[in-house]
């Protein structure tokens, strides 16, 4: 299986930071957003070995 390396910009980055501190703060849910601050950076991983989800 190929890996493909996958670039995240910095505003991806500040996306995630922000949604995830809005959830934990604003919303006093922290155990809701370190979840999905996993999930995105666990959907973000398998990107590098499923390339043809991207269309390329």
């Amino acid at each position: 299986m190929q890996m493909y390396k996958v670039m995240m910009l910095p505003m991806a980055e500040e996306d995630i930071m922000n949604n995830t501190d809005y959830i934990a703060f604003e919303k006093k849910a922290p155990e809701t957003a370190l979840e999905l601050a996993m999930g995105f950076r666990n959907t973000i991983a398998k990107l590098e070995f499923m390339r043809e989800l991207l269309g390329n």
